[in-house]
């Protein structure tokens, strides 16, 4: 048997794998496809899989993989994965997987056995736009008019600003571009939404920041990896204002501007160990609807 990984192209993936496609998958090999990062795995010249992976810089995510039904279980992504982490262009490379998937475990056990480390487990809580939509009228917009206007008030009058990523003066926005090394003391790292290829899924008129007196004081980072669906990736407060209240008026603006502008789904992710943020946004989204899962996280660092 001669195996045979080439770099393919969306077209080849239509045209070697279209009786398995998905709209996932279509979305996926299309970002692959361009960013020459769609491997193809041939046995005999017959398709057997293939991996998408997307990057920018030193960083690669695997954001899709498939092998052919009557080639599983023969190290088909194994060989690919492996294939990835040998490539000399990138020094880490992150494998995502959800605890649903039905292979979980032999994906876990591959990942560890070609050196990944687990990272830890992100926790997604969704909901659909509608159960939004009912929890908005139904409870939100109760809450804010009993209480959350005037504490909006409150912080008015103490010079706290709310502006979008889009409109934030730069100086803010390089506040927040340094937020790991400067006054803010930011627990996640977000330059990989500035610098890498998540920058293009940023939500930059939902996204939003807090300031007061010239500093950052907190902020909403959102994204929207398909177009669709809408996932706060990111709520965090400066060390200064935790437990204040001050993110109040950041997710105020968050959900009105999304009841405005709809989505198909409403997506928050949260590390398992960030306990403060479980706490906070399982506060806040009191009697709305949400599904939980847990994705598991590997990393592979490339030894220099």
């Amino acid at each position: 048997m001669a195996r045979e990984i080439i770099i393919g192209t969306y077209r080849d993936y239509v045209f070697l794998f279209g009786d398995s496609r998905t709209a996932y998958s279509d979305w996926a090999a299309k970002i692959a496809g361009d960013k020459k990062l769609l491997y193809i795995m041939l046995e005999d010249n017959f398709p057997a899989g293939y991996l998408c992976a997307n990057g920018a810089g030193t960083h690669c995510d695997v954001i899709w993989a498939y092998t052919d039904e009557g080639k599983r279980r023969r190290g088909v992504f194994t060989a690919l994965l492996k294939n990835l982490t040998q490539l000399e262009n990138f020094s880490e490379i992150e494998v995502k997987i959800s605890e649903r998937h039905g292979n979980l475990e032999v994906v876990a056990g591959i990942c560890r056995a070609l050196g990944f480390v687990e990272q830890g487990v992100l926790k997604t809580f969704r909901a659909d736009w509608e159960s939004l939509r009912t929890w908005k009228e139904n409870y939100f917009d109760k809450f804010m008019a009993e209480h959350g206007h005037k504490y909006l008030e409150y912080f008015s009058r103490r010079n706290f600003e709310v502006y979008t990523f889009r409109e934030a003066p730069p100086e803010y926005m390089e506040q927040l571009y340094n937020s790991q090394e400067n006054f803010f003391g930011n627990v996640l790292n977000v330059k990989d939404f500035f610098d890498g290829y998540k920058k293009n899924f940023v939500e930059r008129d939902l996204s939003s920041i807090l300031v007061k007196d010239g500093r950052l004081a907190a902020y909403y980072l959102v994204t929207s990896p398909d177009g669709k669906s809408l996932v706060v990736e990111q709520t965090v407060v400066a060390r200064k204002y935790l437990n204040s209240g001050a993110i109040l008026p950041l997710w105020n603006k968050f959900i009105c501007d999304t009841y405005a502008k709809t989505c198909d789904n409403l997506v928050f992710a949260v590390y398992a160990d960030n306990s403060p943020a479980l706490k906070f946004d399982s506060k806040i989204t009191r009697n709305l609807q949400l599904t939980a899962s847990s994705t598991y996280c590997y990393l592979f660092l490339r030894n220099s």
